[in-house]
């Protein structure tokens, strides 16, 4: 509403001129207060949008599109005081909510992302420890697929039962640290790929190079950052039950909003 007043306003003028009554216009003043303040609400309009669709993953998308829009609304210079008070406002805002952003669990995310990877980060002790993290999971699917190793029986007597009792500690253990260890610095290695292309087609080609890391980032791409698409989903529900339809069960309920969701 506020953008079409901007874009009309050069018409209300003579429009005005021809009614009735007079109106009460925006002042001057208030105008240039509203060409300051409207490109900062349409950056965290833009913003909100992005973030709120349900037909694609959005948890890989936060940490990027929060840095994105703090540069955004720095390169925006508001000319009246109380534009500039309203732009160094929203920033502390920004600053104080979004401070820990990057040692939250959406950090994996956007790490797994090929679109993004470590590029959107400021702090590389949070990149560092999430990397970490992701190197541990990654070990905790290896040793759960690892088969024992056999060892072959030796008399206590033996001088091999030392050092089969040395490879029984550290076999099974140090191959898929290596192995996961190498997984995820060849994937940071890996270029990153257009914002348009469909990430989990991207892991789903290097699930052979990359079987351990491929199937985490598939689990941790698949989440969505907000619950806008549950209250859609909640809010088709509830127009789908009314009080002539009040004996549909909660799954028919589910899936006939799921099934209006795909149309």
């Amino acid at each position: 509403m506020l953008d079409r007043y901007i874009l009309l306003e050069s018409y209300m003028y003579s429009a005005i001129n021809k009614c009735a009554k007079p109106l009460d216009l925006l002042t001057r003043e208030e105008v240039k207060i509203l060409k300051d303040v409207l490109p900062l609400m349409n950056t965290i309009k833009s913003v909100i949008t992005e973030i709120s669709g349900d037909a694609y993953p959005t948890a890989s998308l936060i940490i990027p599109i929060i840095n994105c829009m703090e540069k955004k609304i720095n390169s925006i210079i508001p000319e009246t005081n109380i534009g500039i008070e309203f732009k160094n406002r929203l920033l502390t805002a920004m600053e104080n909510r979004f401070k820990y952003l990057e040692q939250s669990p959406l950090a994996t995310a956007t790490l797994l992302d090929p679109r993004f990877k470590k590029i959107h980060f400021k702090q590389p002790l949070a990149v560092s420890a999430t990397l970490n993290r992701i190197r541990n999971d990654v070990e905790k699917v290896y040793v759960a697929k690892e088969k024992p190793i056999v060892l072959n029986k030796t008399s206590s007597d033996s001088i091999w039962d030392v050092h089969d009792a040395i490879l029984e500690q550290s076999a099974n253990h140090m191959a898929p640290v290596i192995e996961e260890n190498l997984e995820v610095d060849q994937y940071l290695k890996l270029p990153l790929i257009p914002r348009s292309e469909n990430i989990f087609i991207y892991w789903k080609n290097l699930i052979d190079s990359f079987p351990g890391l491929s199937n985490y980032a598939l689990q941790k791409l698949a989440i969505l950052a907000t619950s806008v698409s549950s209250e859609r989903l909640f809010s088709k529900a509830g127009n789908i039950k009314r009080d002539r339809r009040n004996r549909l069960t909660a799954a028919s309920i589910i899936y006939q909003g799921m099934k209006i969701s795909s149309i």
